[in-house]
């Protein structure tokens, strides 16, 4: 967790922003503006995170930074993942397996042969179907 989320309950959002920009070591514009590089939008997810955690919706967490819901919604989700993980790479996702190829041809559905999977026989009772 970042030294600066801990900030006093009587704060306005003004004063927050500066303590967060001046923490950081990024211009108050860059905090609320559009970019999207890790230096910036990091502040900007951990101080939407401790927007959120004060009682503010969402839709309002959004207008104080020129965003939508969504991207607040986001930036808070984000935020919290950082706060309760060691700040290291995700591990990468497994990569998916072939997915077969499919066409239509004469009322035949037609399935590209894969590597064997659970799921033959299914494969098989498709080759031979007729719609």
């Amino acid at each position: 967790m970042r030294d600066w989320l801990v900030l006093p309950h009587r704060m306005t959002f003004e004063q927050m922003l500066a303590e967060a920009s001046r923490k950081a070591n990024v211009r108050e514009a860059e905090i609320t503006g559009p970019r999207r590089d890790k230096r910036v939008s990091w502040p900007r997810q951990d101080l939407m995170l401790v927007l959120f955690e004060r009682g503010l919706s969402y839709c309002e967490i959004g207008r104080l930074f020129n965003r939508t819901h969504a991207s607040a919604m986001h930036g808070v989700a984000e935020a919290a993942l950082r706060r309760s993980q060691p700040a290291t790479k995700p591990p990468r996702a497994p990569r998916r397996a072939p997915q077969p190829v499919k066409r239509m041809r004469r009322s035949r559905l037609v399935v590209a042969a894969l590597p064997p999977d659970p799921h033959a026989a299914f494969a098989a009772a498709l080759r031979g179907a007729r719609f």
